[in-house]
């Protein structure tokens, strides 16, 4: 990541320009860094409880309803059960009792029953079971067993079992639900069966090959175990009391009889067409039903409705377009319904499973969030929350301000303004650079881009044309010399040195190469007591020259001299952990970038804790945003920020620094908290009466500094600006003017300014013969400036500045 200066001034953006500042003069507070999105969805995963609005999911994927009105959500991601009342509120359930048995694992399917009893299906490689929880918390076993897997060569046997409660097996067991006599059904996805649990927890098969697994898959309908389901996952029961039941490509109905029909779609036809019966098409559904029977379904990328006399319609979404967007009907977007829970008003709430929020679908196809905030990933140009990323890496900043962002996913370059507004700057793919992972920028303002696979991609400053500059596409190896004929292992990281050389964090090749300006590529000779690289990954360089590199295997940060000696400034090699201190003491987890500010620090993403890490030049580690063991998507200032994967890292001139997150597909950028300090001071206005006076004021600060406006010491009404416009001048106006400048953290107050009204100095009449005399009245000129005098020194406020 290429840091660049602007000699020994640190650059504030003021307006549209830029004003230089001595670097002594920089923010100050070491460690104090509020974080915010610059652009990308300001959703994502998280493991937050709170009000509905602000909680955070990870991969919900299923859904049930208490009597109460409570909902209930799996929530696999985070491994735990979350609660929204009726109110919005999150919480997440504390679960008690003996067993052990739904500790630290993902739910796959809740039901809840009429006296509040929530049940939960659970699946591993030996543990296939459904939970009973009382409305306590209490857990216990309620059906099902541990078992290790048996195969005959086709099929795997033992694992459709009725029986009683732990003496019953299930294989995949995923969608619940509970019928009017208080029966759980189970759809039993491995085994392609759906199953029946009583009360008393006596299991039995009712519809599906009763042998179960693999080989027992297919789309016939019949009598309850001559009837063939493939991979069967939701399930749900109408008011007749009917069982309807999901399958890959299929809606079906198991009559109270036991005989199963299908309703919609056919079997082993995919797609997402709407129509009536077997002309409709689905693709891994998952169902509910409200009390009219109107069967609701989540299905691929769109939540679609089957009515009773069969006729599937699309309420919301659009087919094969995986994306977050709210909206009414197909201009809303969802990546992946995982559960769909009819409302009572006829909406219904979705879990978006990738999303990682739950959405409501109104009656009219409205989409809304529902609860928690939705992330989203794409390819989309846009200011702020409304642009996409998919999977951004390596950032670098211009002289200017703008930020560049390898963004891997889309395989392009974005360009964000200082005011997040995001274009497609440049396509690598289009010249041989897939995967792009890093940016560096020369002195002339050219990019170059390190491709994943291989290659180095320039984009002349100029043009904007992008041309192939060093290694093969696809191509792996370690050639030096030539850039054309030069070749790469899985290059990560790049940067640039003040004579324009380039430095290549080449991971696969576990070493750092170069790049002449003249082009010709090298391998960097290291010596060191230490250990050698072992997957280098981030690289920058300090206004001396030495190379700082992060090792995301060893968990280490490496200064390499220009002399070529290299030592670990940071950490300890293959010792992880998310520990602050000097040198050998501190600990990360899988680094990814560094970047190095202008006084020397360096920021690192550390990867594998959702940290940012800032290190001195004597390699004290200080984490400056994120809290250990905590992971999500949550501005804030220092441990109240949450990250998701932080991978690029770079340095801005103004103190601040950008992250992008990989899996949060957002950039965030974090400012050092500073209180106001004054830049320049409003200067004194001499305007005639009725004319226009303007005083402006520049500061730095952050949080931004609000301002208020005082005449003679008394604060103006509405004047609350950084510009303060005085019309129409007459003698009220005229005094003493001052600023306070103001956020969290203190207040700056302005020198005075004076407003002085002036009048046209009036023609003096023709004098008598013969010289002149002394004395006379004072000359209008001399008035005013001695007034002027008189109020800059009787109405400088106390204990303010003067001019």
């Amino acid at each position: 990541m290429a840091l660049r200066t602007l000699g020994n001034s640190l650059l504030i953006r003021l307006g549209g320009g830029l004003l230089a500042l001595g670097l002594a003069a920089a923010v100050a507070s070491a460690a104090d860094y509020a974080f915010t999105h610059l652009a990308g969805p300001l959703g994502g995963p998280g493991n937050a409880d709170g009000p509905a609005s602000i909680a955070r999911f990870n991969t919900p994927n299923a859904l049930a309803r208490d009597p109460m009105g409570n909902i209930y959500v799996s929530d696999a991601g985070n491994r735990t059960i979350r609660k929204i009342t009726p109110a919005g509120q999150v919480s997440t359930l504390t679960l008690a009792g003996a067993d052990g048995g739904l500790a630290n694992v993902g739910y796959s399917g809740l039901a809840v029953d009429a006296a509040g009893y929530l049940y939960v299906s659970y699946s591993s490689y030996n543990q296939h079971k459904i939970f009973k929880i009382s409305p306590d918390g209490t857990v216990r076993p309620f059906a099902g067993s541990s078992y290790g897997p048996f195969y005959d060569g086709t099929r795997q046997i033992g694992v459709n079992v009725d029986g009683q409660g732990g003496a019953a097996a299930f294989f995949e067991p995923t969608g619940l639900a509970v019928d009017a006599a208080g029966n759980v059904i189970v759809a039993d996805t491995g085994n392609n069966t759906v199953r029946r649990i009583t009360p008393a927890g006596t299991v039995t098969t009712l519809a599906g090959d009763p042998d179960g697994g693999p080989g027992s898959a297919g789309y016939v309908d019949g009598p309850g175990t001559t009837a063939r389901f493939t991979r069967p996952a939701s399930v749900a029961v109408d008011s007749a009391g009917n069982i309807l039941v999901a399958d890959l490509t299929t809606i079906r109905r198991i009559a109270p009889d036991g005989t199963v029909t299908t309703l919609a779609g056919s079997g082993g036809q995919s797609g997402s067409t709407d129509g009536n019966g077997s002309a409709a098409r689905f693709l891994r559904p998952c169902l509910a039903v409200d009390a009219s029977d109107t069967i609701f379904i989540g299905d691929g990328t769109t939540v679609r409705k089957l009515a009773p006399d069969g006729t599937v319609t699309t309420l919301a979404g659009a087919a094969g377009q995986p994306e977050i967007f709210d909206g009414v009907g197909s201009a809303a977007r969802f990546i992946s319904p995982s559960a769909v829970l009819p409302a009572g008003d006829g909406s219904v709430l979705v879990a978006d499973n990738q999303s990682d929020a739950i959405r409501r679908v109104a009656a009219d196809g409205t989409v809304t969030p529902f609860a928690g905030v939705a992330g989203n990933f794409g390819a989309t140009a846009g200011t702020g929350a409304q642009a996409r990323f998919n999977q951004p890496w390596g950032a670098a900043y211009d002289r200017d301000g703008n930020a560049y962002v390898a963004d891997r996913g889309n395989n392009l370059v974005r360009r964000i303004t200082p005011a997040g507004v995001v274009t497609n700057h440049v396509a690598t793919n289009e010249v041989g650079g897939r995967e792009p992972v890093g940016v560096a920028i020369d002195r002339q303002g050219n990019l170059f881009v390190v491709c994943a696979r291989n290659t180095i991609v320039r984009v002349a400053a100029a043009t904007g044309a992008a041309t192939l500059y060093a290694g093969k596409d696809l191509t792996f190896g370690k050639n030096d010399g030539p850039a054309a004929t030069a070749t790469f292992h899985y290059p990560l990281g790049i940067t640039i040195g003040p004579d324009d050389t380039l430095y290549v964090a080449d991971t696969g090749n576990k070493c750092i190469r170069t790049i002449s300006p003249q082009g010709v590529v090298g391998t960097l000779a290291i010596t060191s007591a230490d250990v050698p690289l072992s997957a280098p990954n981030g690289i920058t360089i300090d206004a001396a020259g030495n190379l700082y590199v992060v090792d995301r295997t060893l968990s280490t940060l490496h200064k390499i001299t220009p002399a070529g000696v290299m030592t670990v400034l940071a950490g300890s090699p293959s010792q992880y952990g998310a520990t602050d201190g000097v040198g050998a003491a501190a600990r990360f987890s899988g680094p990814c970038g560094v970047a190095a500010d202008a006084q020397g620090n360096l920021f690192v993403t550390d990867n594998g804790n959702n940290l940012i890490r800032k290190v001195t030049p004597a390699g004290a580690v200080t984490t400056i945003g994120g809290t250990f063991g905590i992971y999500g998507s949550a501005d804030g200032t220092g441990p109240a920020a949450h990250f998701l994967a932080p991978l690029g890292v770079a340095a801005a001139s103004d103190g601040a620094v950008l992250v992008t997150e990989e899996l949060n597909s957002a950039v965030r950028i974090g400012r050092p908290l500073a209180a106001p300090v004054i830049l320049t001071h409003p200067s004194g206005q001499a305007v005639a009466p009725g004319a226009t006076a303007t005083f402006t004021v520049t500061a730095a600060g952050y949080p931004a500094p609000t301002y208020q406006w005082y005449l003679n010491n008394v604060a103006l009404s509405g004047a609350t600006g950084a510009t303060l416009t005085v019309p129409n001048a007459a003698a009220a106006n005229a005094g003493s003017y001052t600023v306070t400048v103001s956020n969290s953290l203190g207040s700056a107050i302005s020198n005075a300014a004076v407003l002085s009204l002036v009048t046209s100095n009036p023609t003096p009449a023709p004098s008598g013969g013969g010289g002149g005399g002394g004395g006379g009245a004072p000359s209008p000129w001399f008035l005013v400036a001695l007034a002027a005098l008189w109020l800059a020194r009787r109405f400088v406020p106390s204990g303010r500045a003067r001019a």
